[in-house]
């Protein structure tokens, strides 16, 4: 499983948009097994699980404008626990 699994979807131009109330824009990200396990994973640590987005706009060869959406699911780094200092003698304090 990659550190930060990756996957990727699209926005675009909502067809359908009726009323005020419809959204401009609609589309997908696609979710894989890997982001899946990595959220379960952030969850059990009890952090929020978080997606990151980065967005591209595109247009089809046809001229049909759209956004492109990459999906990054990442973990912050647990702390590392510092090691325990090694046992000294009061005797090795100079005072």
């Amino acid at each position: 499983m990659d550190k930060y699994p990756k996957s990727k979807g699209g926005v675009w131009k909502n067809k359908e948009k009726a009323t005020d109330k419809h959204p401009d824009w609609k589309g997908h990200i696609e979710i894989t097994g890997d982001q899946i396990r990595k959220l379960i994973e952030m969850a059990k640590a009890r952090q929020e699980p978080r997606v990151q987005l980065s967005v591209w706009r595109s247009e089809s060869d046809a001229g049909v404008k759209w956004l492109s959406i990459a999906a990054e699911v990442y973990m912050k780094e647990a702390k590392v626990a510092a090691e325990p200092e090694a046992d000294f003698d009061d005797d090795d304090i100079d005072f």
